[in-house]
């Protein structure tokens, strides 16, 4: 009995990690898989750095972002490329990559349906921009697996975080000071020529003023919200480094570390951002516990309690500077049963939405259009998503998406909070993996972080040709400060990344977090949020080894047939016609004297755009009023019913154009004007029916047209919605009111 166990003690037991075979033991891995692996691990370095920084939140319509999701395709087909020269080629894929691909598959799906029945060009635009996203988080997991490699990724990113906050800060104390002394300065005439100029004391003008004088940052984002997504899970794995992966890293660095959550939590409190602070709070209570629970017993407590009153003195002495510079107000706190009762009407909007579409949804891309039909009379905006990342997937892409979405994260959770051993076994249990990418593995991951560097300065590099494509290009301070802030912060950093710790926890903190924010604040389908999400929980896959198989070559030929079809599907129906579109607007803004060629140009190159012939349906109705004829009004026509079978839920759209056919009756006396302004308007009202002005024009059209039933019917219900709803830019005018009433009492 002692000889047997002896002997079977000699080998390995079950479950433990065995080598493919002595070679793959006995030699590392050649220099050309090493090269692959740091280019690639580059590559993906460069595009995540890149898309914070890249202000493109109008991908829906304008598919700025289109750009970015070509790069990932292109890397896509490089990895299958060098999956192919290798000759044990590997891949991590495990339940959470299958329901991410399947939820993938079937937005893609929803997509193509709201293509035809829909407006064609959001749908496309939102198609490649979660393919792209999809990607990334394929391209991450097959990136980033050492734990040095994820480390270095992690401070590349929170060296980003660190950029944004210091520019959004920069913003705060001159760029906006600057811009609302130069709008006091500034005449109406050049308001005028901006597109900026509300008549005094109108609603619209009380509106634009308030934001003006806004003073919270938006940093390289459109919203504060969004710039608030972004920095709360990197400060959250700031504070992680700082409390719990140190490794051999000494206190006087964690220290130097942690000074990095100065700028980030200055510029997250200055956002106002309540989910943030909720998100980033729930975070921070989660890693405290986990270090109390993990701490040495030596630690005098006296040292506990004097950390945590230092932290505690720190942030109230920001609040209360924040407060003095009146940077900061109670309102913050005072509004916040307000801003949930705004999310409740989204969400009761969202939830009668879903019901009528409950399998494909309304189309990505497509949400703000069909929002309108379910807006409740006393909401404040016509939002682009729901403001609930779970619903913004249900409602886009139908009950089967958010199935999925549901499944992703469920696999996630199981995956990554599973203990570390069983993730050794099951990894060790495929026998593909070699030591180095085990979980855990840090200090058995030779290397260096040089190529994940270079990469964040490549990302930084190509935002200056990049974002000049854009519809808002960047400012050239993000690219000067990111080279200081951001390099400042790797060199931070970098003492943690060569001999630190990392752990499966703290990327799934810092990604909770962010969907804990997202749950209140939306934003999912935001590439320059949404990817570090993907990254996050990429990242957390990785440490615990979730998934390792080894495939036979046959899977790197498919993965390189499907990236180039992706890559030809998104240049010819997305990149290319978006490209070609904006090149030929922006030849018509700026030269106006040859503006109906330009958008003729525009409207040619992107079949499925709508901004090219509804501004060109514009140009031929001044060009009828400037010579009535019948060609001239037939081509407005024309104009219109192209434009709205692009966009045919376009509420604001159509009402515009309606309020035009009734203005040319009044020009022309054509009664088949005049039917045709009360068609158009009447749609408009029935995809917005809750808008006080579209109904108060209905009914203005309807007195010319002697229907004095109509006319009644919608002075009513326009009198009525105007008194309900509270919000001053959704209020009629004092002309249209004092005219409603006036009829009224005659």
């Amino acid at each position: 009995m002692t000889g047997s166990k002896r002997a079977r003690s000699k080998g390995p037991r079950r479950n433990e990690y065995t080598p493919a075979s002595p070679a793959s033991q006995a030699s590392p891995a050649g220099p050309s898989r090493r090269r692959a692996a740091a280019w690639l691990s580059g590559g993906a370095a460069a595009l995540f750095v890149l898309r914070p920084l890249y202000p493109s939140e109008s991908v829906a319509v304008e598919g700025d972002g289109l750009v970015v999701v070509m790069l990932w395709l292109l890397l896509l087909a490089a990895w299958a490329w060098a999956l192919l020269r290798e000759p044990h080629g590997r891949i991590r894929v495990g339940w959470p990559d299958l329901a991410l691909g399947l939820l993938a598959i079937w937005h893609s799906m929803a997509a193509a349906g709201a293509f035809f029945w829909g407006s064609p060009r959001p749908a496309l635009n939102m198609l490649w921009e979660w393919l792209g996203l999809a990607a990334a988080f394929f391209l991450a997991r097959q990136s980033f697996r050492s734990g040095l490699e994820r480390r270095a990724a992690a401070a590349v990113m929170i060296a980003v975080a660190a950029t944004v906050s210091v520019y959004g800060l920069y913003q705060v104390a001159i760029e906006l000071p600057a811009t609302r002394a130069l709008y006091q300065r500034a005449s109406d005439e050049t308001l005028q020529q901006a597109g900026v100029w509300f008549p005094p004391g109108s609603p619209q003008r009380q509106v634009f003023e308030q934001r003006l004088a806004s003073r919270e940052p938006m940093a390289t984002f459109a919203l504060a919200n969004s710039l608030a997504g972004f920095l709360a899970p990197w400060s959250i794995a700031v504070l992680a480094i700082t409390l719990l992966c140190a490794g051999r890293v000494g206190w006087k660095m964690r220290a130097a570390v942690a000074g990095l959550l100065v700028p980030l939590g200055a510029c997250l409190l200055l956002t106002k951002s309540r989910s943030a602070y909720l998100a980033v709070g729930a975070g921070s209570l989660v890693l405290c516990g986990q270090w109390w629970s993990g701490r040495s017993r030596a630690m005098p407590v006296r040292r506990v309690l004097l950390a945590a009153g230092l932290a505690v003195l720190v942030l109230a002495l920001g609040v209360a500077g924040a407060l003095a510079l009146g940077q900061l107000d109670a309102e913050v706190l005072s509004e916040a049963p307000k801003s949930l009762g705004y999310r409740m009407e989204y969400w009761r909007s969202t939830l009668a939405m879903i019901g009528d579409a409950p399998v494909f949804g309304c189309g990505p891309g497509n949400f703000q259009e069909w929002y309108t039909a379910y807006k409740l009379p006393e909401a404040s905006e016509e939002i682009a998503d729901p403001h609930n990342f779970l619903f913004e997937v249900w409602a886009t892409a139908g009950t089967p998406a958010a199935l999925l979405l549901c499944g992703f994260l469920a696999a996630f959770a199981l995956c990554a909070l599973r203990k570390q051993e069983a993730a050794v076994q099951e990894t060790a249990g495929m026998e593909t993996c070699p030591p180095s990418l085990q979980p855990g593995a840090a200090g058995a991951s030779p290397g260096s972080p040089a190529a994940i560097y270079l990469g964040g300065l490549a990302g930084l590099g190509l935002l200056v040709p990049i974002g000049a494509m854009s519809a808002a290009p960047p400012s050239l301070v993000v690219p000067a400060m990111g080279l200081l802030i951001g390099g400042a912060a790797l060199v931070l950093l970098d003492g943690w990344v060569r001999r630190g710790e990392d752990s499966a926890a703290t990327w799934t903190v810092a990604a909770a977090v962010m969907l804990l924010h997202l749950l209140f604040a939306g934003g999912i389908g935001f590439p320059g949020v949404a990817s570090s999400l993907w990254l996050l929980l990429a990242l957390g896959l990785n440490a615990r080894g979730c998934g390792c198989r080894e495939v036979s070559r046959r899977i790197g030929y498919a993965a390189l047939l499907a990236a180039a079809g992706l890559i030809a599907g998104c240049f010819f129906t997305g990149y290319g016609a978006t490209v070609r579109a904006r090149t030929a607007l922006q030849r018509a803004y700026a030269d106006p004297t040859r503006a109906e060629e330009a958008l003729a140009a525009a409207a040619e190159a992107d079949r499925w755009g709508v901004e090219p012939r509804g501004l060109l349906a514009d140009w031929a109705y001044e060009e009828w009023l400037k010579q009535p004829s019948q060609a001239a009004f037939t081509r407005f026509e024309k104009l219109v019913e192209e434009t709205l079978l692009r966009a045919p839920r376009a509420a604001s759209r159509r009402h515009g154009f309606g309020v035009k056919f009734v203005e040319a009756y009044a020009r022309s006396g054509d009664p088949a004007k005049l039917a045709k302004g009360i068609e158009t308007l009447d749609t408009a009202v029935r995809l917005y029916p809750n808008n006080c002005r579209f109904r108060a024009d209905l009914a203005e059209a309807y007195r010319l047209a002697g229907d004095e039933k109509g006319y009644a019917r919608e002075r009513k219900e326009a009198l009525r919605l105007d008194q309900v709803t509270p919000h001053l830019d959704r209020k009629l005018s004092d002309e249209q009111r004092q005219r409603l009433e006036r009829n009224e009492a005659g």
